[in-house]
């Protein structure tokens, strides 16, 4: 009956991998972003604080909507990255484009350490297991310029011409103009740094479990910086 339990979660588990792609929590992708900042030469608080919203933004529809998993997956495919890559020109922008990156390939690591738990009985995968162990973690709050948020819908539109960023209808007298909404953004920014500062203790789940599975995470906070940094330098050159 226990195995069976046990490959139920497994089934489970990789199904929910491949709607949401699983992947760090918020927390665990701050302090991931504040070590790699340690080992980054950013010459600036401009690109080092849009470096760090780019290791968390990836997760802004779960943020924004639970329930949206559709744009949830877009948000984390790599192709949406590399418009996004293409279309940064700025150092501040450049940055946010490596941290968006360094977010992507932790998540990995992430993914993998869980199904390898799940085959010996974890109950859940361990993104809020270690979100609920290192909460509130180290970093506090984010923040996001309007060219960032340029950039970001520029490359959305760019990467799903059929599912445009959402847009809002202003009338002015006898016309019409039709503007990106970039409310959307603060709206997340608020939830994301409720969650970094208070790491919504509903999700993380019971500490004696979560210990027991996943409270060996340093070495695979460690590989998520270690992969980070070499993806990094991969398109530095």
């Amino acid at each position: 009956m226990r195995m069976g339990k046990r490959r139920i979660w497994l089934i489970l588990g990789l199904v929910i991998m491949v709607l949401t792609l699983g992947g760090w929590g918020p927390i665990t992708h701050g302090h991931i972003a504040l070590r790699l900042i340690d080992r980054l030469n950013f010459s600036t608080d401009a690109e080092r604080r849009a470096f760090t919203a780019g290791n968390l933004m990836p997760d802004m529809w779960l943020a924004y909507s639970s329930l949206d998993i559709d744009r949830q997956i877009k948000m984390h495919n790599m192709a949406y990255w590399q418009n996004l890559n293409v279309l940064a020109k700025t150092s501040e922008e450049r940055a946010f484009s490596k941290g968006f990156l360094a977010h992507l390939l932790s998540d990995r690591v992430e993914e993998n350490w869980s199904a390898q738990q799940a085959l010996i009985g974890a109950p859940w995968p361990a993104d809020y297991a270690v979100d609920g162990l290192l909460a509130p973690g180290q970093l506090r709050s984010i923040s996001v310029s309007t060219n960032i948020k340029t950039l970001l819908v520029a490359a959305w539109n760019k990467t799903y011409p059929t599912d445009l960023w959402p847009t809002t209808t202003i009338r002015m007298g006898r016309f019409r103009m039709t503007v990106v909404d970039y409310t959307i953004f603060d709206d997340v920014i608020k939830k994301f740094n409720f969650y970094l500062n208070l790491g919504y203790s509903w999700v993380t789940k019971p500490y004696q479990e979560s210990i027991q599975w996943y409270g060996g995470y340093e070495p695979y906070l460690d590989k998520s910086v270690a992969d980070s940094l070499e993806g990094i330098a991969a398109i530095s050159t």
